[in-house]
């Protein structure tokens, strides 16, 4: 029984064959959304690279939010169907869902050695867990074990509004408003986010310039608006 899996994420859409519940890692292959009209468009490339292999279910889990086998990608304007994903896939078993929901489900088969410990801590069987996705955007999602199995919370976490409780979270919040004076949390959790703080900090230390994610991380020891938006950073995600 080969299933096709994949995982699309605002830049970039991972896809795999998998044999029963075991993925065959040899199969991974990544594409650049940019490169491609849609999903169909990847999965189409990615069948036909594979060898048409005769495919007997897929899910797809996707960055954004997922009603009744559609849905619509928050950092991108792809629209995804359940029955495109037959239709390219050639299976009528087809299920789409949210990443942060799919992360969610997959914990417990996520062997020991596939987990970096950040903090040490007590373990706690059957206590509720997050899951926190940072990527082109943000997401989060609460996994609670019930005895019929686990349940998975999806939410848009990222587009809610950054919250605001001094004068320097409301200077960050102005800063990072769009035109509708709203400023949703991944306009600074998120890959663009950190650059975006990086902004804030240097337009607040009068010496306004603009850079990325990356050369903040290159730029730690040496600049300290640079420090202070990985500290922001940080200090949000907490």
């Amino acid at each position: 029984m080969t299933s096709l899996v994949a995982d699309i994420g605002g830049t970039n859409t991972r896809v795999a064959l998998a044999e029963g519940p075991g993925l065959m890692p040899d199969t991974v292959r990544r594409y650049r959304n940019a490169d491609h009209a849609d999903l169909t468009d990847v999965l189409t490339d990615y069948l036909r690279e594979a060898g048409s292999p005769e495919i007997a279910g897929a899910c797809a889990a996707l960055a954004g939010p997922v009603r009744h086998g559609r849905g619509r990608l928050t950092n991108l304007d792809w629209t995804i169907e359940e029955a495109a994903i037959a239709r390219v896939s050639g299976t009528p078993r087809v299920k789409l869902l949210n990443d942060l929901a799919a992360q969610g489900h997959a914990l417990d088969q996520l062997a020991p050695e596939a987990l970096v410990p950040v903090l040490d801590g007590p373990a706690q069987p059957g206590a509720t867990r997050l899951v926190i996705g940072i990527g082109t955007g943000f997401n989060a999602a609460a996994v609670h074990a019930l005895p019929g199995g686990l349940m998975v919370g999806e939410a848009e976490a990222g587009q809610v509004s950054l919250p605001v409780a001094d004068a320097e979270a409301l200077s960050l919040a102005q800063f990072l408003a769009g035109a509708d004076g709203f400023a949703a949390v991944e306009e600074a959790l998120s890959g663009r986010g950190l650059g975006r703080l990086y902004d804030w900090a240097s337009a607040g230390a009068g010496r306004p310039g603009a850079t990325d994610a990356r050369a903040v991380m290159a730029a730690l020891d040496t600049d300290p608006e640079a420090l202070r938006a990985a500290e922001t950073f940080v200090r949000l995600l907490d």
